[in-house]
């Protein structure tokens, strides 16, 4: 394993991986699952996501009250992001829906969950 990917976008990430592994990247279904460290995790996945060739086709499970920022949020409902509640009774059946919609996708994407929590302030 060696360093194979530096982004420096205000913070500086370093991912490890194997060539195996760098070679799929952005040609599979991938879930990402990220710590929520900063305001800019999103834009730092986006990143990665561009540089793997499946900007177009990365997709993320988000807030409901997301979808309602100007531009970023609006691009976010056109391409389908999936927009919870944070209730289980009200999100069971969106995430149901949403996921099910992927499983026939006409090609590679990333799923990317923000995990709360996580998240220094």
């Amino acid at each position: 394993m060696g360093n194979i990917m530096t982004i420096d976008v205000i913070s500086q990430v370093h991912m490890y991986t194997d060539p195996e592994t760098l070679e799929m990247m952005g040609k599979e279904h991938a879930l990402v699952i990220a710590n929520h460290k900063s305001d800019i995790v999103w834009l730092i996945g986006w990143v990665f996501a561009q540089r793997s060739g499946c900007l177009g086709s990365t997709l993320a499970v988000m807030k409901k009250s997301s979808k309602f920022l100007p531009v970023i949020g609006w691009s976010m409902w056109f391409s389908e992001y999936l927009f919870l509640e944070r209730s289980w009774a009200k999100d069971e059946s969106t995430l149901k829906f949403g996921l099910e919609r992927l499983k026939d996708y006409p090609q590679p994407f990333w799923l990317a969950l923000f995990v709360e929590g996580t998240r220094f302030t």
